[in-house]
């Protein structure tokens, strides 16, 4: 414990710029080769499929009101991805590593440039910078518990939730763009 309190404010960073950058590595080799984050064999569920669809929620807001159609387009690949890959065709490789790929955007690369934008151009209040972060960062935190279920019933609702509180962010940070 008295090793930790000594090391300086740059060696805090470089170790916390060490995590987020092993972070990225592997979310990138998931992507990538398709494998399953959990070592489970997962199975069709009812309540993973209509978690899925939370990511419509963004989707019909910026096609209704925004028109913005390429975010359109992105969650609607994210809700169609999520379906596939976390209900409809869990053992497919092809749908995990699309699934990631856009939720990736979606979920972390969207809100994140949407934070650095606001915060470049001064638009930023610090009372949404911190709603931001909190609501971000309590959805990261579901999807790493929910890569480590171990049996079919832990990962049914550990990603139903991570499905329910990303869609949550997404349009708590998004959506006020």
């Amino acid at each position: 414990m008295e090793a930790r309190s000594r090391l300086t404010l740059v060696q805090r960073r470089r170790y916390f710029g060490a995590f987020l950058w092993a972070l990225v590595r592997r979310q990138v080799q998931l992507i990538l080769s398709g494998e399953a984050a959990s070592g489970i064999q997962v199975q069709f569920s009812c309540l993973v499929a209509l978690s899925s669809l939370c990511y419509l929620w963004p989707a019909v807001y910026y096609f209704l009101y925004v028109q913005c159609h390429m975010r359109t387009l992105l969650f609607g690949a994210v809700t169609i991805c999520s379906l596939f890959s976390d209900s409809l065709c869990p053992a497919s490789p092809t749908w995990r590593s699309f699934d990631r790929l856009f939720a990736t955007l979606a979920a972390i690369v969207g809100p994140a440039w949407s934070l650095a934008w606001r915060v470049v151009f001064g638009q930023a209040s610090v009372l949404f910078l911190a709603q931001a972060l909190v609501l971000n960062g309590v959805a990261l935190s579901i999807l790493f518990w929910s890569r480590k279920s171990r049996c079919q019933a832990h990962y049914v609702l550990r990603h139903s939730l991570w499905h329910v509180t990303s869609a949550l962010a997404i349009c708590g940070t998004l959506i006020r763009d």
